[in-house]
């Protein structure tokens, strides 16, 4: 039996219309077809478009090879109400979707289209994650009980919708690839025991967010624009998460990968995300274009903690970087770079696990100006801030403090034109500051290189300034 209920609508020229609400009726379409749906988009039936509830379970059954929801019906499906698309069949959705946090797609087919929708979820396609109330004590810690393998529910809601929202939770999955544009990636903050989101990777071997621009059927136009907020970007060898508190890395290779060398892509945003206890590098960015970089705590990665390749235009904000096995920044090459009140910091020698010898900040070819503003940077086991093969390095109102592998807080190799100002320096293993530009291989020699009013301390009778070779311009120094 049908059921019919209007309600009232104004539209924007204030005259009165009727949307109609319908619910499908199974005696007369016992499964979801095109000829039930253009049923109900009928414009002399429903003249204003129809909202059409699914009541039960029903089985998509395309004449062709797909079945259209045109912009005009809206599904409503209840929990408990899921379409069920066969393999090698479509589910085009141009409408809207009411629907929870619940199953409401099956089946081997695809559901694609445009709908107009704010975000697809990955518990559409019956996915499940450890919530809040699904951890038990395993004598040392809370562990998740039950965590289902979610890859091929994010990547159809990808599919779906360019917008994912994921609950609060621990989303295990095999890697994500990111194959469209304007994607963006939602959770419900950084993961923790208490709330959050976490999609931990448990693939050895692979990335656990991926866009190459470089691979057949990705999008390759320049301008994805990936956005990727409020999560943690975990890795785990051993499947659970939680105990990435008590392993310093896993087998997995980097936390996010975005670009391919020779591709320039626009505008990535990562904001508010966690990257922890990978393999390789915790972000990995290539020839990024514009990348917002802001509120991110990157630790416990094997390779570096943030690698910059080839990108222009990048800042990154207000971010943390601790205990990276390698450096824990890497800027190679590109410009218009600026590091902005972010810290790097490392335990004491004896708990850390950055390799003797790396650095917080390597600059390397960066020929289009990288900044440094603000921020404290602590027990480095290389320099604090390594300077190789640069044009205009500006080092602005930051804390450095120790260094305990032989190297200054700040050293120079190749450099055109550094300025340091405003900056306090303690506790160096050698100079606080140290230009040692090298005669080979043959490159430019250190030049204007300028200390303005910067203060620092340490042991008595410590060099502030240690100059081999180039000039150098000082004012204001305070020891």
């Amino acid at each position: 039996m049908k059921k019919v209920v209007l309600a009232a609508k104004i539209l924007l020229c204030s005259s009165l219309a009727f949307a109609v609400e319908e619910v499908w009726d199974i005696t007369q379409f016992q499964n979801f077809t095109q000829a039930g749906v253009d049923f109900y988009n009928d414009p002399e039936r429903n003249p204003f478009g129809v909202t059409v509830v699914i009541p039960t379970p029903l089985d998509v059954s395309p004449v062709a090879g797909e079945v259209i929801v045109p912009d005009r019906v809206n599904l409503r499906i209840p929990a408990g109400s899921i379409l069920t698309v066969p393999a090698n069949k479509n589910l085009v959705i141009n409408g809207a979707i009411e629907a929870g946090a619940y199953k409401i797609f099956a089946g081997d087919g695809a559901v694609i289209g445009k709908p107009n929708i704010d975000y697809a979820r990955p518990e559409w396609w019956g996915t499940a994650h450890a919530s809040d109330n699904e951890y038990y004590f395993d004598g040392t810690a809370l562990v998740p009980q039950r965590i289902a393998d979610t890859t091929d529910a994010i990547h159809k809601a990808m599919a779906l919708c360019p917008r994912v929202l994921f609950q609060t939770g621990v989303y295990k999955h095999n890697g994500i690839h990111i194959t469209r544009r304007n994607v963006n990636l939602i959770g419900s903050g950084i993961g923790s025991l208490s709330g959050g989101t976490v999609l931990h990777n448990v693939m050895a071997g692979t990335n656990s967010i991926t866009y190459n621009p470089s691979l057949p059927g990705n999008l390759h136009d320049g301008y994805p624009q990936i956005t990727i907020r409020d999560m943690t970007i975990a890795g785990a060898s051993d499947g659970d998460y939680f105990k990435l508190y008590t392993q310093k890395h896993s087998n997995t290779q980097h936390g996010i990968s975005l670009g391919a060398t020779g591709i320039y892509t626009w505008k990535p945003t990562i904001q508010n995300v966690q990257i922890e206890a990978h393999g390789g590098d915790g972000l990995h960015l290539i020839g990024q274009m514009g990348g917002h970089l802001e509120n991110m705590f990157v630790t416990r990665n094997r390779g570096m903690g943030v690698v910059l390749s080839e990108c222009n235009g990048t800042n990154i904000d207000t971010s943390t970087f601790r205990d990276n096995v390698q450096h824990n920044i890497l800027i190679a090459g590109g410009g218009g770079i600026s590091i902005n009140n972010s810290n790097a910091e490392n335990p004491e020698p004896a708990e850390s696990i950055q390799m003797s010898g790396f650095s917080h900040i390597v600059v390397n070819g960066a020929w289009g100006g990288v900044n440094i503003n603000g921020g404290y940077y602590e027990n480095s086991m290389g320099s604090m801030i390594f300077l190789t093969n640069n044009a205009r390095v500006n080092i602005r109102n930051a804390f450095l403090n120790n260094t305990v592998a032989g190297r200054a807080l700040i050293d120079v190799y190749w450099a055109d034109y550094v300025n340091v100002q405003g900056c306090v320096f303690a506790n160096a293993a050698v100079a606080l500051f140290r230009n040692t530009a090298q005669a080979s291989p043959p490159g430019p020699n250190n030049d204007d290189l300028v200390l303005y009013y910067d203060r620092w301390g340490g042991a008595d009778g410590q060099n502030y300034y240690d100059a081999t070779v180039g000039t150098h311009y000082s004012q204001g120094l305070v020891n």
